[in-house]
């Protein structure tokens, strides 16, 4: 019997080679099926994990201090890829899972809480900030979201007490600090995933147009794909899962004139999706366009000081309007201090 172990052993290969394959039909449909039942689970821990750390933080309070009337939970559960390149030359490359934890804590009451003021620098607040884990581990995920709501909690009595203390003295009207809305209720969505090697190959490709021009300093692009979805529940019941990303494409260029004078100029392209950003052939194109712009810029007479109006181009226009008319209207409070 021990003789026939090692030609066993090398029948063994053999014997799986003739066995008959899968079809590749089969073998796809099952990939799918593992892929639904895992966002299945995903969708499901969190769920489970948020609606518990909600009811046991319905009873949370310090001594002396108000409890929490509001809570609420964001996760931002996605893929994200990062790349970066200088002259063609990939400088760095991640790719994976993200998933992030945003909870936040009222206290006080929808008329008056710690809500809309500002603390100052290194004082905590009603709004934490956690990593969570990726695996659909409920215990590990409640660990996660309850040391966040307590942190939350504290911050937050500490930002109420600030606020009415910044209020003495200082008589008016103010607005609610919270309106209360009718919950959302949403079907859970899966995790999307993005394709790294696309956005790894974008950088690569459009530095590499950088290049071409001599005499550049710098030139060098940073990418990111981050699609994913954001859970939310709050104590007003709303349990709502919304699609959410972003895909982003940043080139750089720096020049140096012959007075010592950097020069320097971007190209950013943000879009939803990858498949929104323009083609990468139109970015070489842009980015060729950028690195002539500062080739001439870098051969041009320096001109004098110039004192006398500023002509807005469109870009700069829309951005004006943005920074200094959209807060105004946007019906938020303005932050106390």
């Amino acid at each position: 019997m021990r003789r026939l172990l090692p030609l066993l052993a090398l029948l063994a290969p053999l014997a799986r080679a003739a066995e008959p394959a899968a079809p590749a039909g089969a073998a796809g449909a099952a990939e799918d099926d593992a892929a639904k039942d895992d966002a299945a689970a995903q969708a499901e821990a969190m769920r489970q994990a948020a609606e518990a750390e909600l009811a046991r933080a319905a009873g949370m309070r310090l001594p002396d201090q108000p409890p929490p009337y509001w809570i609420s939970y964001e996760i931002l559960d996605g893929d994200v890829a990062t790349a970066s390149a200088a002259m063609g030359a990939l400088t760095s490359f991640d790719h994976g899972p993200y998933r992030n934890l945003r909870a936040e804590v009222r206290v006080g009451d929808y008329t008056l809480d710690n809500g809309n003021f500002e603390m100052s620098f290194g004082e905590r607040g009603g709004v934490v900030s956690r990593l969570m884990p990726i695996d659909p581990v409920v215990p590990s995920l409640r660990r996660e979201i309850w040391l966040a709501t307590d942190t939350a909690y504290k911050g937050a009595t500490e930002q109420l007490s600030a606020k009415l203390s910044a209020r003495q003295g200082r008589p008016g009207e103010h607005p609610p600090d919270l309106v209360p809305v009718p919950p959302l209720h949403t079907d859970p969505l899966a995790r999307p995933t993005v394709d790294g090697e696309r956005v790894r190959a974008t950088v690569e490709q459009v530095t590499a147009a950088l290049a071409e021009t001599p005499g550049l300093e710098d030139g060098s692009a940073i990418a990111r794909d981050w699609q994913g979805v954001r859970f939310v529940a709050n104590s007003e019941g709303t349990r709502a899962w919304l699609p959410t990303g972003f895909s982003v494409v940043r080139v750089e260029a720096i020049a140096r004139a012959e007075d010592g004078a950097r020069l320097r100029d971007l190209r950013w392209w943000v879009a939803r999706t990858w498949d929104r950003l323009p083609p990468v052939a139109e970015m070489e194109a842009e980015a060729r366009e950028m690195t002539a712009w500062l080739a001439s810029l870098r051969d041009a007479p320096v001109e004098q000081d110039y004192l006398g109006p500023v002509l807005f181009e469109q870009p700069a226009a829309v951005e004006l309007f943005r920074q200094l008319m959209a807060p105004e209207i946007s019906g938020t409070p303005p932050l106390g201090s």
